[in-house]
């Protein structure tokens, strides 16, 4: 028997997937938010949670972040686990024009980006995202083995990496920590 941390994003969830789990599995169109401006108390930009006197308060989670995958599953089971673990935000894209359009609104701390995309390289969406926001921290999170995928996301200032194979741990302990400038 393995260890908790030993496994997969996809192994991790077995529970039954809810009414607003249901949603959120949902194919959006590329280009369309289904879920913009809508936030639950647990998973919206602004956390509402009942603090100690009874009072319900604003608390923003401890990390922002912007999952770009045009893969309904991946996104779906990447995003479940980084709120169950963390109750992190997590916005997704299921394409690069949607990423991009999406950062002109919001801000991010973290951008989880697919190499290879329906309408983009991962490449162009991180320089195209980095333009409005030269801070963001970028952790190419792909399948591809391909050595030119890899090429083009080095020349875009990516430095982090993770396989979509990777155990979930990882990917955790990769998002927890700060920027490799920081360390």
């Amino acid at each position: 028997m393995r260890g908790d941390g030993d496994e997969s994003v996809f192994e991790r969830d077995s529970g039954v997937m809810g009414v607003d789990d249901a949603r959120d599995a949902q194919q959006r169109p590329c280009g369309g938010d289904d879920t913009k401006g809508r936030g639950s108390p647990k998973t919206g930009p602004d956390m509402a949670h009942v603090g100690g006197n009874g009072l319900t308060e604003r608390v923003r989670p401890r990390r922002r972040i912007l999952l770009v995958d045009d893969s309904r599953d991946m996104r779906f089971l990447v995003k479940r686990m980084l709120q169950r673990e963390h109750e992190w935000s997590v916005r997704e894209a299921s394409c690069g024009a949607e990423a991009i359009e999406i950062s002109t609104r919001e801000s991010f701390d973290v951008m989880l980006v697919d190499s290879s995309l329906g309408d983009m390289h991962g490449a162009d969406v991180v320089v195209a995202v980095r333009a409005r926001q030269p801070e963001l921290r970028v952790v190419s999170f792909s399948g591809s083995t391909d050595p030119a995928d890899k090429k083009r996301l080095d020349q875009a200032g990516v430095v982090e990496y993770l396989p979509k194979s990777a155990r979930r741990e990882p990917l955790l302990r990769l998002l927890q920590r700060g920027p490799p400038e920081a360390e």
